[in-house]
């Protein structure tokens, strides 16, 4: 057997803490979450819901209702692999929505994303901008270059109709 996660918690009234190897679902995607940077699930994994984790510290402090602020630092495994963020999550006329700020890697990076209803439809949005300062050497060049900053995002819609006999699609 393999032990892929292993964590301490602590939960009071208006505070939550996690130390140790966690996953940490930050997104709104189903099958990719532009957000999701501490420990992101391969789009070609099978079980989507397995993750490695990342060894972190996650701190939450419960505002109101569904609304969080939320800061996490995972060391990496040296200066330039470390990653920490701060997320802000809450709920806005029925929409989900976060907004994420951090450096992941030695990228700077912003986005956000909400979740709800359209009609009888669930709706989901994700947008990320990164900048990253780590130099990389591309295939066929003779020496590395910092990559240029990029955006990526994601857009998804689910809508479920009665097939007949208990069935869905």
């Amino acid at each position: 057997h393999l032990l892929y996660r292993g964590f301490v918690q602590f939960e009071s009234e208006h505070f939550e803490t996690t130390v140790g190897r966690q996953r940490i679902p930050w997104g709104v995607g189903r099958l990719w979450n532009p957000i999701d940077r501490f420990n992101a699930i391969p789009p070609l994994a099978l079980q989507s819901t397995q993750s490695v984790g990342v060894d972190a510290v996650d701190v939450r402090w419960l505002l109101s209702g569904f609304t969080f602020v939320e800061g996490v630092f995972a060391p990496g495994k040296n200066a330039d692999d470390r990653s920490f963020a701060l997320r802000l999550h809450g709920v806005a006329a029925d929409i989900d929505y976060s907004v994420v700020a951090g450096v992941f890697e030695a990228a700077w990076t912003a986005g956000f994303d909400l979740a709800g209803n359209l009609g009888d439809a669930a709706a989901r949005f994700e947008f990320v901008y990164t900048d990253p300062e780590r130099d990389v050497w591309p295939i066929g060049r003779s020496r590395p270059k910092e990559l240029a900053p990029f955006v990526q995002l994601v857009a998804s819609i689910d809508y479920l109709f009665d097939i007949g006999t208990g069935l869905y699609g």
